[in-house]
């Protein structure tokens, strides 16, 4: 077995580890309401990434692309606004068509104190699902196969990665699917996740300020 052969078993290896890891913490908060829970098992991905990172190629995180040194503020300002754009928008319509309507607003006591671990939350699963499902397959496809392919690999990755919604439905694994495609493209443009906070922009703008800053009644 030559090295490139050892190196793509490695990472299929470290894809169970971290698979396991990432979905221990996701059971930990949505089946056990143990926050605590999630960040030690979010703490033991992480640490396994970069423990696995330096054995495959010895360069830790960044052997995921995961790379701070080429995080640009611009990056940064086009994440946030496409999560307003792609969450805060239709949102927004759906309560002037009366979709959705404001039953109460709660104190800000109470939001703070709901969306602080939400916010940390949202952050470090957004950068462990994105080594994960985007991370080690461009790892193991990139100038191995045609870019588009890459793309649906990935993005399907990403949605057989919500184990919890897989019978929710066409309309969700689409939009699932959609998600995945969405978020590997400034991957593969930027070779690093300098555009991650696209995802962050996603989920922390849009339901923080959004949706948590209100109790919803749905019509």
């Amino acid at each position: 077995m030559n090295k490139e052969h050892r190196d793509i078993w490695k990472i299929l290896f470290s894809f169970v580890v971290l698979f396991v890891m990432y979905h221990s913490a996701e059971y930990m908060i949505s089946f056990k309401n143990s926050i605590a829970g999630f960040f030690i098992f979010q703490f033991l991905f992480f640490l396994s990434a970069w423990i696995l990172g330096n054995w495959i190629k010895k360069n830790g995180f960044n052997f995921w692309w995961l790379s701070f040194s080429k995080l640009k503020v611009k990056h940064v300002l086009i994440g946030i606004t496409l999560g307003v754009m792609l969450y805060g928008v239709p949102y927004i319509i759906s309560l002037f068509l009366g979709i959705e309507l404001l039953s109460e607003i709660p104190p800000w006591t109470d939001i703070l104190k709901a969306s602080i671990p939400f916010s940390f939350g949202v952050f470090f699963s957004s950068f462990s699902e994105d080594i994960l499902t985007r991370g080690t397959v461009f790892r193991i496809l990139n100038n191995k196969i045609k870019t588009g392919w890459i793309i649906l690999i990935s993005a399907t990755v990403y949605l057989l990665n919500h184990i919890y919604r897989l019978n929710d439905g066409l309309d969700t694994l689409s939009y699932l699917f959609l998600l995945g495609v969405l978020f590997i493209i400034p991957l593969i443009i930027t070779k690093t996740y300098g555009l991650l906070v696209l995802c962050i922009g996603l989920e922390i703008l849009s339901f923080l300020f959004l949706i948590m800053l209100f109790r919803l009644q749905t019509t």
